[in-house]
Order: C-alpha cells, then structure tokens, then sequence
C-alpha cells in the first residue's frame, strides 16, 4: 500500500496532466508511463484506477472513457491538501525493525542471493550481537509473510538453475531464502564501477533521451565519492540504429512490470492470427529487438501437465493478470542458467531449438573484420579458425538460435560465405542461387529480344 505522501505527489501529478490537457481526453498509457517516470516506479492499471478512485471520493470530477480521462469542467475542483504528509503512515523503529533490515541487507550483498537458514544465521551472528535461532527464524517468517523474502526448496533451486556453491549433498527438503524486488534495501555498487560510469557519463556520453535520468544518477553518486565529476558540459553521442519506442508499447511494458512475473506464473490472453487464445505463462527473459522494434518475453506456457517453451510479441498481448490459481505457480525459470544460455544462442528472437552450424568466409579484410565482429559478439558459442593468408576460408561453427536470419546475413556476402551445415540449409541456398540465376538469364533473353541490331 503506497504511504500518504507518495498518494498524495501521485494524485498532485495526475491532477497536473488532466488540467493541462484542458477538454482532451488523456490515454491512461500515456498517464501511466508519465507517472512511473515521476515517480520512479513501475504504475499499473490497478494503481491509476485506485488513484482516480479516491480523487473522486475527495470531490474531483474525473470522466473516463474508450478515449482516456479528463477533468470535468464543472465548477472548481478542491485544492490539495498543503499540510505535511500523514505521519500517522509510518511505524516507528524498534529492535524488530532493525533486525529484519540486517537480514535483508545480509541477502542484498551480492544480487539473487539464495542462503540457507544456517548461512544465515552464521553471517548474522558475524555482523553483530548473537540471536537466538528460534528468534531469527520467527523473523523470517515476517518477512516472508510482507514478501520482501522468498523461500525455495533445495529441488527447485536446482531446477532454476541459481544453485549456489557449499550445498553439498544436502537432504532434499532444505530450504533456501533470497530478496524479493520489493525487499526495501539499498542497492550495493562497486566504487571503481560507479567511477567508470562517471567517466564515460562526462566524457563520452549517452544518448539524450537518457541523460536526465542518469544525471541523477550521477548526481547521488556525487554525494557518497565526493571526487567524481558532477560539472561540466557533458558529451552526448549516439552511434548505430536509433529506436524509438512507441508510447504504448512502454506502457504495455510497464504494465507487464508491474506484475509479480519474476515470482510466479501470470495469465495472458495472446492474439495468434485472428484467434485469442489463453495461457499460463512462467517468464524466463524480457528481450528487446532492435531489429524488430519489439519487446519479447521468452518462457514457457502449461499445457496439460506440461511446460514447454515459447516467446511472446508484447504488443500482441490483450490481456495480462496474475490470478489466485497463477499466484501458485512459483516462476522457477526466471533469468535461470539454462535461459540465460539459450539467450547466448539466439541471433534472433525465434521458436526454434539451436542449430549447429558451420560456415566458411573467405579472408578479405572487410570480410574478416565482420567475422571477428560476430564472434566478439557471440563468444560464448562461436568457435572461430582464422587461416593465416589472405584469401584463404575462415572457419566459423556455433549453435544457433535464429537460423534462418543468421542465413540471410551469409547470402548477403555473396560467394565470400559458403554454408557447409547445416546441410539442408546448404542446399537450399543452393537452390534458390540456382532460381536467381534461372530468372536473370529468362529476363535477359526477354531484353535481348526487345533490341534492334544495330
């Protein structure tokens, strides 16, 4: 539940935008999306809707449409309240709270930190005075009840692929914590990161769309390393393909955010062709694809009493929730070992299973610098032999995700790439070189016959 004063700069900014759109109609996407970047934080539709609420329970006129929403013009809303934020919504500090804040803050040194209950109680005690583990165990149990720690059996921590090190052939049914996102802790940055960030922040830059946010970002820096830059002109460069993500397309995403998707199952109705169908669907990865233009979320879907893998277009998703029968499913799959290692595989966002493949490129210079390029970026998989004279073949083998795109990039270098295998992949490159070349000669005769000699 959001405490008074966050209500209150919430409803301030609404009651903002409505005014200065006069009779127009506001889209809620568009509120949304400009009041999670007020605000710093994910707004759903739930979170506008209960905002409005109480706007109008207050004497707002507020109309809502297909359209959007706007201010009624009926006569003067009441002003906002000018005192002092409620302090009736914060409960003091005792023991208990300090307590479960050391708890938390143990968990927050390194991300997706998974402990057991012995870990725990052993760096606890480390950090200061010592708690009895009835005590400590009872504390847990808070945190878990407020969600701000999971819980997870030793079975399906394996299964997620987040096993730590030191379990050792632990029983079956022992039990590991970790932070939630919600957990209230401040977030752990390494000094000599935070410096690098800066400089190249000062001195090299980012794109401009970006930079207000992250001068705040540098600016909190400032405060805690005193010798970083916070003065100065700063060098804005952007290289490469520029995106620009449509307004509804980040409000769809952030709507997806605000879900609960990294802890369980979500239910989404999917718009295939000209059916809606709906699934039960555990996240693996939320992707982007500048190619596309398109955020995709990779994960799998139930059916029957199976899962299996499939990726979402996000703007074709109509309808998102988390109900009482999907908050049981625990998302076991989330940014796992395995996900992150199919992610590794993709050249392209795309249902298929992984291809070994194995292309030749001739050693011309122009040549040989793409090649490096796409190994650096796929260095994970690619296994690449550079031959030592120009004019020789590079030999280039990875595991593909995508491999039909990855094909389109090799027909495009021409007879400077020769597939070797897959070998159906071969020859139908073959094939189809072989209708181009049919065509061209047939619409080369058509030419000839049209021409007067001469």
């Amino acid at each position: 539940m959001a405490s008074g004063g966050e209500m209150k700069r919430r409803k301030e900014f609404l009651l903002k935008l409505l005014k200065s759109s006069g009779d127009e109609y506001v889209k809620g996407a568009y509120l949304r999306e400009q009041l999670s970047k007020h605000l710093h934080q994910n707004i759903g539709k739930t979170t506008l809707t209960d905002t409005f609420s109480d706007m109008r329970a207050e004497g707002y006129s507020i109309e809502s449409s297909p359209r959007g929403f706007r201010l009624a013009q009926t006569g003067e809303a009441p002003e906002p309240d000018d005192e002092d934020e409620d302090i009736d919504d914060y409960t003091p500090s005792d023991d208990d709270t300090v307590t479960r804040w050391l708890i938390m803050l143990i968990f927050a040194k390194e991300r997706n930190r998974y402990l057991s209950f012995s870990d725990l109680y052993e760096e606890y005690c480390e950090l200061t005075k010592a708690i009895s583990e009835t005590a400590l165990r009872g504390h847990l149990g808070e945190l878990c009840k407020m969600r701000y720690i999971t819980e997870i059996s030793l079975k399906e921590l394996k299964a997620s692929g987040h096993l730590p090190g030191n379990t050792g052939a632990q029983p079956s049914n022992k039990r590991f914590f970790r932070l939630t996102e919600t957990a209230p802790v401040p977030a752990f940055i390494d000094e000599d990161e935070l410096s690098v960030f800066n400089e190249y922040f000062y001195e090299k830059g980012y794109d401009t769309e970006l930079g207000e946010v992250l001068k705040k970002i540098n600016d909190k820096a400032s405060e805690v390393i005193p010798d970083i830059y916070t003065e100065g002109s700063v060098a804005y460069r952007a290289s490469g393909r520029k995106t620009d993500i449509a307004p509804e397309m980040t409000g769809k995403l952030n709507e997806f955010l605000s879900l609960p998707f990294a802890e369980c199952a979500v239910n989404v109705k999917y718009e295939e062709k000209t059916t809606l169908r709906e699934y039960v669907f555990k996240t693996a990865l939320v992707m982007f694809n500048v190619e596309t233009g398109s955020f995709y979320l990779l994960g799998e879907v139930k059916e029957k009493r199976n899962w299996r893998r499939k990726n979402f277009r996000l703007e074709l998703i109509r309808e998102m929730n988390v109900s009482e029968e999907s908050k049981k499913i625990k998302n076991d799959i989330f940014e796992s070992t395995r996900y992150m290692s199919i992610f590794r595989q993709m050249w392209s966002v795309a249902p298929d299973e992984p291809a070994f493949t194995e292309v030749h490129f001739e050693n011309l210079p122009y040549i040989a610098r793409q090649v490096r390029e796409i190994a650096q970026a796929r260095k994970d998989t690619a296994r690449v032999r550079f031959s030592k004279e120009e004019g020789e073949w590079i030999v280039y083998e990875d595991e593909i995700i995508g491999l039909h795109d990855f094909l389109r990039f090799v027909r495009s270098l021409g007879s400077s790439a020769v597939v070797v295998s897959p070998e159906g992949s071969r020859q139908h490159i073959i094939e189809k070189t072989k209708q181009t070349i049919e065509n061209y000669r047939e619409l080369h005769e058509k030419w000839k016959s049209t021409q007067t000699p001469i």
